[in-house]
């Protein structure tokens, strides 16, 4: 799969052309958007859109594991994590038309 990276500077450019906004809107826009998700989750939300996915907020156990160069066990604090995951839907319309190679 070819890709290329779309950065938010690009993605308000995009926005505004396909809105018919301002870039300075489509800006703000994605700021408020992103800003409202990280804000319902640190309330402990699980925001569910519809045909898209879920974000959520996951914990993760303290575990321990080597330093890849000194070899010293290391232990990692518990965190938390956000985590995306797509529907099934929105995943079924990516992997239209795609097919694998045999």
């Amino acid at each position: 799969m070819n890709s290329k990276v779309i950065n938010k500077s690009v993605l308000s450019k995009q926005l505004s052309a396909h809105m018919g906004w301002s870039q300075t809107d489509s800006l703000a826009f994605i700021d408020a958007c992103f800003d409202f998700i990280k804000i319902m989750l640190k309330a402990g939300n699980r925001i569910v859109v519809s045909g898209f996915g879920v974000f959520q907020l996951n914990l993760r156990k303290k575990r321990r594991l080597l330093h890849p160069i000194t070899q010293l066990p290391i232990m990692l604090p518990e965190r938390i994590c956000p985590q995306f995951t797509p529907s099934k839907i929105f995943t079924s319309k990516l992997n239209l038309g795609h097919h694998h190679g045999t």
